[in-house]
């Protein structure tokens, strides 16, 4: 193509005003102020300019490069226009329209896609902001339930440390109740050993006296101090520690769970996870030997059935050690 048609340097619409401005749609001058009031009116509002410039002694316009011609016409064939020496050479036999008709159907049937593009665009455009506050509820959402299972947490660790610490008490304490006890009967079996040596002695001596009136009286009071209490020997008392559940399904069960619904991301919790804990979890009590620590589960889904009969391990009843869900 090559553009050789002149035009006026004055604007086409309101005629007084310099043009300064070209529409490439509707291929006309105009000034700065028809030009803003041009693309106010909303079938007109995306049409596009060039600055124009009359340097030149002509201003270029679109015509046929071959022919030198105007174009008039659209081939529907080739999709293109075309000037009125074309459709007799290149574009013969072709369907053809009239250009300014083709031109103002193009624009129709654009002018309706972009009303349908721009509807979407405001869609896209509410759908955008409606998941970015999505998003920003969820991240605060986080942030709450990371510090309420912190709080829990720490809730747990104090009475995870207070129960530590009372079991430790408790332990200590007995261990000072035995220690006193234990090392009281120690010191009197002490006291009684030093007294058997020293009686020893008394009794050598005795046996060597010549006197045997003075010793018998002697030997006498010697079988009374050989007759007295001798302290029974004695242990500390035994004690033994059952280990409790540790698992992290007991943990969960007092710190509580995450569930992650309408989950996409391929995670293996889904919602359906969430109805069988709370409605399909099997109901078990844990219980242990407090000889050798065996433990064993026992179903008690069923609430109603007592008849269970408690657990037997190394000649003995089995403790239970609470319920949990498996």
């Amino acid at each position: 193509m090559s553009f050789i048609r002149k035009h006026s340097r004055i604007c086409e619409i309101c005629i007084q005003s310099k043009g300064t401005d070209f529409c490439n749609e509707c291929e006309q001058v105009f000034c700065q102020n028809c030009k803003l009031l041009h693309i106010r009116t909303k079938s007109n509002r995306f049409h596009t300019f060039r600055n124009v410039d009359f340097s030149h002694k002509e201003m270029e316009f679109p015509i046929c490069a071959q022919h030198n011609e105007e174009f008039g016409y659209f081939c529907e064939k080739c999709d293109e226009p075309t000037c009125k020496v074309c459709i007799f050479t290149l574009h013969k036999g072709h369907n053809m329209s009239d250009l300014s008709e083709t031109v103002a159907k193009k624009k129709k049937e654009l002018s309706s896609t972009w009303e349908v593009y721009l509807r979407k665009l405001e869609g896209a455009r509410k759908s955008v902001d409606n998941m970015e506050n999505s998003l920003h509820t969820y991240r605060k959402k986080v942030y709450n339930t990371i510090k309420e299972i912190e709080s829990e947490g720490e809730k747990l660790r104090n009475i995870i440390d207070k129960t530590v610490s009372d079991m430790a008490k408790e332990l200590r304490e007995k261990e000072a109740e035995e220690m006193k006890r234990v090392t009281q009967v120690i010191n009197g079996l002490k006291s009684q050993l030093e007294r058997g040596i020293q009686l020893e002695r008394h009794i050598n001596k005795a046996l060597k006296l010549k006197d045997d009136t003075s010793m018998l009286i002697s030997l006498k009071k010697f079988q009374e101090d050989m007759a007295s209490y001798i302290p029974e020997v004695i242990l500390p008392c035994e004690f033994s520690y059952l280990k409790g559940n540790a698992g992290s399904a007991h943990v969960h069960s007092m710190l509580g769970r995450i569930f992650f619904e309408n989950d996409k991301s391929g995670r293996e919790t889904p919602l359906e996870a969430k109805d069988d804990f709370n409605r399909n979890a099997r109901k078990y009590e844990l219980w242990a030997c407090p000889l050798c620590n065996t433990e064993r589960y026992i179903d008690r889904m069923d609430e109603s059935e007592r008849s269970f009969k408690t657990p037997r391990c190394c000649y003995g009843f089995m403790q239970s050690r609470g319920i949990a869900y498996k």
